[in-house]
Parts: structure tokens; C-alpha cells; sequence
């Protein structure tokens, strides 16, 4: 069952990807822990040495001399040198990963990390973890638990650097609490200023995740001239109020042209399965033609329903009531007089009325 096993080699030799690959020493596995007597592995130019025990005495040293990357991974091309100590059981339950130095460079960006971080029960911690990418860095500290959080702070002053389609820089601050799964999160943002694309960027506030629920205090996102506020639970009891200010949409996506302005409430489950979106208003211009919307939209097991939901472009407008079971039906009213108006590849006009009923994916459908 492979929880206990002893390897010893004498002598491994070959190539991989044209790359000669050598190996060395002795490895053992003992209830989930591993060990190494110098164990020695090379393809390349690239090695890693381990020696120690990963339990909770002395642990794994490691030691890692990777002369070129891209021999490992065709896509990464530079080169990364360090070593540490490594503690905890090979499931990930368990894990302290010590990087006591580690440099390097990627895509010709200078690399280093430094410090100590910690897994136990799904439960991230650090102490004093840096991270510099190029002229990037993020320091990590403390426990994500319910108590004090993970301090973290980013640096990011070149941001072309992590991602080419990028270009600005952030600058912030906060404090992160949950659980690695996902299924529990707070993250708590107290400051984020920079500019992406040539636009102002900030962030301030609070937003969580539990059971899939999300909920948000004060929660403010702001790209040029847009901002979008969020506050509340979006469960069924509560809700989420949004409201959206962007009178320039085209520096949030160039393909967009025009500008929007609404509020309203969500409420649901962030896997899609439960969701109802209340829009008390949206108006604006997309493209030069005046958009409004109105009304309730809900979703549950894959049946849409709407209440009074009316939604115009231009000259077009489409209004939704009902639910689309085998029951009562989704009615809808089309009034579409200038169909160039949503696709310039289509020309003329459509009016019409009906029922829909059956599931949005598409299994069972009748209009």
C-alpha cells in the first residue's frame, strides 16, 4: 500500500528529452514521511540534492541547482539556485516548506524567495515569506485563521513583468483568513493603489466566502472613472446590494464603448446552482445606443424565471415574466425594430410573443 517503502540506487542513467538524466542514493518512506540519504537527482543542467527526514525534529534538507529550466519545463527559461529544510506528510495535510535562500532568473527577471511557510488542515501560515519577481514583491505573515489573519503586501511596480498583457503597477496592503479549499475566506483589503493600463486602480474593503456564499462590507473597485460598491450577504434572508458607476466603459475592456449606471441586490451561490439578480436600474450607452434594463432574474436547478424583466437597446426590447417549468412557462414579448443595432451583420426587425419551458442547458426545451 506504499506506506512503507525503502529505495535504494547505486547507479540510474539515461536521457529524457534529450537531456541526460542521472540519479543517486537512497530514499524511504515511513507512514506518509519521507527521508533521503543523499539522494541526488540531475536532468541537464539541473539538480536536486535531499538529505534528512521530513518529520517534525530535524526535517528534508533540500538543495536545488537548476542551471536551466527550460531542460524541465519548455516554457520557463531561466535558471533557479537555493536550498532549505522541508517537514510534513507527503498527502499535503501536513507541510513546512523553510526556503532559507533562493535565487535565480525567469524569462531574464531577477527570482528570489526567502522565509518559511506552513500547512496544517487546510490552514496557510507564514513567517516572513518574501517573494520578488523582476521588480515585483509580495511578503507574507502570520496565520489565515479566524484570530489574527495572514498579513500580506504587494509591491508590484512593474506588472508587464508577471504578465506581458499587463502594463501599470499596484501598491497595497491587508489581511487574509480561510481555508485553502476555498469553502471558508475572508479576505480583507485595507489598501490597493496603482494604475493598470494607463487607468488609476483601487481597492478597499472586505469580501468573504462561506458555503459558497458571498458577502462583502464596504467592498469598492475602481478602474479610471468606473467604480462598483458591494454590501451585504447574498443569501436568501439578506442580499447583496451592487451599485455601478462607469461612465467609460472602453477603459475597462477597449471593445467596449459607452457607459453604465444601476443598482440593485444578488442573491445565491457563487457555483451558479441558486442565483437571483434584482436590477432596481441600468442605464446607459453601448455602441451609441441607449441600454436600460429593469426587474428580477432567478435561477434554480437549471429553470429560469423572471419577474417584469425588461431589458432595451437601442430601438430593441425584450420582456420576461414567469418561470420556465412544465407548469406556468416563461412568457416573453420581443419588439425588435432595428436589429443592426445589436449586429451590424444583421438588418430588419422582429416582433413576436410566446412561452419557453425546459432547463438553460439545454436538455429539455420547448418554445
Amino acid at each position: 500500500d506504499g506506506s512503507r517503502l525503502s529505495l535504494h540506487v547505486e547507479t540510474l542513467e539515461g536521457r529524457i528529452r534529450d537531456y541526460p538524466v542521472q540519479a543517486g542514493g537512497e530514499l524511504r518512506l515511513l507512514n506518509q514521511v519521507l527521508s533521503a540519504s543523499n539522494m541526488q537527482i540531475t536532468v541537464g543542467d539541473n539538480q536536486l540534492v535531499l538529505n534528512g527526514t521530513a518529520d517534525e525534529d530535524k526535517g528534508l534538507d533540500w538543495k536545488l541547482k537548476a542551471g536551466d529550466l527550460s531542460q524541465l519545463y519548455p516554457a520557463v527559461v531561466g535558471n533557479l539556485e537555493g536550498n532549505g529544510n522541508a517537514r510534513g506528510l507527503l498527502d499535503g495535510s501536513r507541510l513546512t516548506l523553510q526556503v532559507d535562500e533562493l535565487q535565480g532568473k525567469v524569462r531574464d527577471y531577477p527570482v528570489s524567495a526567502r522565509g518559511k511557510v506552513q500547512v496544517r488542515d487546510r490552514l496557510l501560515s507564514a513567517d516572513g515569506l518574501v517573494l520578488a519577481l523582476g521588480d515585483n514583491e509580495v511578503r507574507l505573515d502570520g496565520t489565515a485563521d479566524e484570530g489574527k489573519g495572514l498579513h500580506w503586501q504587494l509591491d508590484a511596480a512593474k506588472l508587464a513583468q508577471l504578465q506581458p498583457s499587463l502594463s501599470g503597477n499596484l501598491k497595497g496592503r491587508g489581511t487574509a483568513r480561510g481555508l485553502l479549499d476555498g469553502s471558508r475566506l475572508t479576505l480583507q483589503v485595507a489598501e490597493l493603489d496603482g494604475r493598470v493600463r494607463g487607468y488609476p486602480v483601487s481597492a478597499g474593503g472586505e469580501v468573504r466566502v462561506r458555503d459558497k456564499v458571498l458577502s462583502a462590507e464596504d467592498l469598492a473597485l475602481a478602474l479610471g472613472d468606473n467604480r462598483i460598491v458591494l454590501n451585504g450577504t447574498a443569501d436568501e434572508k439578506t442580499g447583496l446590494d451592487w451599485r455601478i458607476d462607469a461612465p467609460d466603459l472602453s477603459q475597462i475592456n477597449p471593445a467596449l464603448d459607452g457607459r453604465l449606471k444601476g443598482q440593485g441586490m444578488a442573491k445565491g451561490l457563487l457555483d451558479g446552482s441558486r442565483l437571483a439578480l434584482h436590477v432596481e436600474s441600468l442605464d446607459g450607452r453601448i455602441k451609441g445606443f441607449p441600454l436600460s434594463a429593469r426587474g428580477d432574474v432567478r435561477l434554480r436547478d437549471r429553470v429560469l424565471s423572471a419577474e417584469d424583466l425588461q431589458l432595451a437597446l437601442g430601438d430593441n426590447r425584450v420582456v420576461l415574466d414567469g418561470t420556465a417549468d412544465e407548469g406556468q412557462g416563461l412568457a416573453w414579448r420581443l419588439d425588435a425594430r432595428q436589429l443592426v443595432q445589436l449586429n451590424p451583420a444583421l438588418d430588419g426587425e422582429l416582433k413576436g410573443y410566446g412561452t419557453a419551458r425546459g432547463l438553460l442547458d439545454g436538455s429539455r426545451l420547448s418554445l
